[in-house]
């Protein structure tokens, strides 16, 4: 509760700003078929059980003749060509132009084969195949949702990414190792626990999506949204 009331007291927009702006929000499971490639660390191996249902989640805003669709996606990484066939068959349904259209991933290892790590796991292109009519369904819901609304910004501290390179006396680096060794030399770089998230809510306060981008240390930057009904 204290962190919407960060939230608020930062808003992105003015009131002012704020006029004619409308957001929309959806979210779509795109959890693969059991026995499926799962991207893992480069090991090849297939689904065999699902423990969390994988979602693509968007967050839609509009101004005038503007458009704006952001979404974020339960997977490893996308290649560049799927991103782009993607993009555009989302905006030829919504008329919201590609370009305009942002898709990030969340950098899951569970989810499917969409980035070539292994030469013995193949990409499931029949999952890429599904992918696009979900994503299209995704991104006409959250033009659809869309209702005037306004945005706010918080920032905070919390420890969820640690670093995990190692720096040795003769000058190397590796990933974890045993740090009780006599020729550690500390860690790569610092921890960075600083969080920020952005909000959306309606003109009455109420929210309805808050994004949550994280910084994993040696590793890489994703985001992920979160709704509410």
């Amino acid at each position: 509760m204290a962190l919407w009331t960060i939230a608020f007291y930062n808003p992105i927009l003015t009131k002012a700003q704020s006029e004619g702006l409308k957001i929309g929000a959806a979210t779509k499971i795109i959890t693969p078929e059991l026995d499926s490639w799962v991207q893992g660390a480069g090991v090849p191996k297939k689904a065999s059980s699902v423990r969390d249902e994988l979602e693509a989640n968007g967050l839609y805003f509009s101004k005038g003749d503007f458009q704006l669709l952001m979404v974020s996606c339960d997977f490893a990484g996308i290649e560049p060509d799927l991103n782009v066939r993607l993009r555009e068959a989302m905006g030829a349904a919504t008329g919201i132009l590609p370009r305009d259209i942002l898709i990030s991933s969340t950098h899951t290892h569970g989810g499917p084969s969409l980035l070539k790590t292994n030469y013995l796991m193949p990409l499931d292109t029949a999952y890429m195949k599904d992918l696009l009519p979900w994503m299209v369904a995704l991104a006409k819901e959250a033009v659809a949702a869309a209702q005037p609304g306004k945005i706010g910004w918080a920032e905070g501290e919390t420890q969820i990414g640690y670093n995990r390179r190692l720096t040795w006396a003769d000058g190397s680096h590796s990933m974890h190792g045993d740090a009780s060794r006599k020729d550690f030399a500390g860690l790569e770089g610092p921890d960075d626990p600083q969080h920020l998230a952005m909000f959306a809510a309606d003109f009455k306060g109420k929210p309805f999506v808050y994004t949550l981008p994280q910084y994993y240390p040696s590793h890489n930057f994703l985001c992920r949204w979160c709704f509410f009904s």
